[in-house]
């Protein structure tokens, strides 16, 4: 999915780059004839992001919430693989798991236990690990 991201990026760039080269020629493209931009203006581009059709200016959000979920299911995976079934011996209780951004890269995540005891906490906070 990260590759077509940085495409997206880079597609994003290159329209930023050709738009402002068009705005300091005046609307006049040495490479190409103005009648080729025109004809290439009139193409319609259609955008599908998780089986959805997307409006082009929504792409950016559309790709942004499929990546959020993606996380989301990850870091619920894990916590659940690691402490899914994890109770406290005194208190019979689950622990309490918060996961936020710890990082700059989008896959660094902090997790942080909450737990009815401290014991318990340290457990869990352990068994996570």
């Amino acid at each position: 999915m990260l590759p077509l991201i940085y495409h997206v990026l880079a597609v994003a760039r290159e329209r930023t780059d050709s738009q402002d080269r068009e705005e300091r020629t005046g609307g006049q493209d040495s490479i190409r004839p103005r009648a080729v931009l025109e004809d290439a203006a009139m193409i319609k581009v259609g955008f599908r992001v998780n089986s959805r059709d997307v409006p082009p200016h929504r792409v950016g959000d559309a790709i942004g919430d499929l990546l959020l979920s993606q996380i989301q299911d990850a870091v619920t995976d894990h916590v659940n693989r690691r402490i899914g079934s994890l109770r406290c011996r005194v208190h019979g209780q689950a622990p309490r798991v918060t996961a936020a951004p710890g990082g700059s890269s989008p896959d660094s995540w902090t997790l942080t236990v909450e737990g009815c005891c401290e014991a318990f906490q340290d457990q869990a906070t352990r068994s996570l690990q």
